[in-house]
């Protein structure tokens, strides 16, 4: 069996980053795989694919996923050419995290943003850890 070279397994850790990427996004906005699998023109089991990261996204797909998500394509990529090797154990955050992230960023108020993040600090503090 072949050796799997130090850059093939840095392709392979920067697609799982690229795929979580894309999931988080897609979750963010609350679309379902099978919808931005239509946008783009693929099976949702191909959208499950690419965010798994066992699929290679192709540029040109990218920029279809990127323009269905509505952020610049780079926003897949960025970090990813630096010095340093790309993490694949960046998590995936849960949806209601992403919808509590987007509901917080639409209070206008920043002292009413201060308040919530406070009162929700208080809150897991005082009560018990997940089993």
């Amino acid at each position: 069996m072949a050796a799997i070279s130090e850059s093939s397994r840095a392709a392979q850790s920067a697609d799982i980053i690229v795929g979580r990427r894309v999931k988080n996004r897609r979750l963010y906005l609350d679309m379902s795989q099978e919808e931005l699998a239509r946008k783009i023109d693929v099976t949702f089991q191909q959208v499950q694919k690419y965010e798994s990261g066992t699929n290679r996204i192709a540029v040109g797909r990218m920029v279809q996923i990127a323009e269905a998500l509505k952020v610049d394509p780079v926003y897949f990529i960025k970090g990813l050419g630096s010095s340093s090797t790309p993490r694949p154990e960046t998590p995936a955050w849960p949806k209601d995290c992403l919808e509590l992230v987007a509901a917080y960023s639409g209070i206008q108020n920043r002292k009413v943003q201060k308040q919530l993040l406070e009162w929700a600090k208080t809150l897991a503090e005082a009560l018990p850890a997940r089993e």
